[in-house]
């Protein structure tokens, strides 16, 4: 059997917004079109990490409570998701609340083999990713740096050491 099967058994299919963050940076990459801010994707990976913290354990029986199983009946999530889409809709996080609305829609129209809702949500890859980016922001905060986003200067800006050198380059 081949690896991917193995790995497939295991997690599953990768959750929306995995799909949405690898199809933007793909468009990002070949097109050059940023579609995603800098702050959406603070957000968005914000809230995953927010969402895996308490939904995993509670998964893998840490406690009384299975969080997961809620979402094979949604009625109990969907009004916080949607709180969550129109706060981040008026915030200004579009395309973060045009992701979470694809997932839901994604679930209804049963787009892939689960009828739970937070594999639509949520997968075990962008928790570790989400894990480790909130960590990386946490030690830049530590550092006295601020956080992707806080400067006005985009991530590919700060990490290829370019931030600041237009004003040297102007005659």
């Amino acid at each position: 059997m081949p690896f991917y099967a193995y790995l497939y058994g295991i997690v599953g299919e990768l959750s929306i917004p995995t799909l949405s963050l690898i199809v933007l940076f793909v468009i990002k990459r070949f097109l050059r079109r940023d579609i995603l801010s800098i702050s959406d994707s603070s957000v968005l990976l914000y809230g995953i990490a927010a969402i895996g913290i308490v939904l995993y354990p509670t998964a893998l029986g840490f406690s009384k409570w299975d969080l997961y199983r809620f979402g094979y009946n949604p009625m109990f999530l969907l009004p916080p998701l949607l709180i969550a889409v129109l706060i981040t809709w008026f915030s200004g996080h579009r395309m973060t609340a045009m992701i979470i609305l694809i997932a839901i829609i994604a679930r209804n129209l049963r787009f892939f083999e689960s009828d739970n809702l937070w594999d639509y949500l949520i997968d075990p890859f962008i928790t570790i990713y989400a894990f480790v980016w909130v960590g990386r922001q946490g030690v830049r905060r530590l550092r006295g740096g601020m956080p992707y986003g806080g400067s006005g200067q985009s991530q590919d800006q700060t990490l290829s050491g370019t931030a600041g050198l237009d004003k040297f380059t102007k005659v």
